[in-house]
């Protein structure tokens, strides 16, 4: 059962993929920096979810809240890192 947007989830998601601050993220999907802000502090709606996600390459579902019956399993820093590290590079060496 999804409850919302997970603000942690979406902060995660877009210092990984290399965007350091919410300005960078929003200037890269066409939005406000108070948008990113709201959806990093639980306020945002799913509208901008799917921008987001296209930004970060991580999928809606994963920076949705999810109910405690959720099994899903949680990404390490490290395993962050290596997913930012692999966007670094050029997409044909990503092939």
């Amino acid at each position: 059962m999804i409850n919302g947007t997970n603000g942690k989830a979406i902060r995660d998601a877009r210092i990984a993929a290399g965007f350091r601050t919410q300005s960078d993220l929003a200037a890269k999907i066409g939005c406000s920096r108070i948008t990113i802000s709201r959806a990093e502090n639980d306020l945002g709606g799913t509208k901008i979810l799917h921008k987001i996600s296209a930004a970060t390459g991580v999928h809606p579902r994963d920076l949705m809240q999810v109910s405690a019956e959720s099994s899903a399993m949680p990404v390490t820093s490290q395993e962050r890192e290596l997913l930012a590290a692999f966007r670094r590079l050029d997409p044909i060496l990503q092939a």
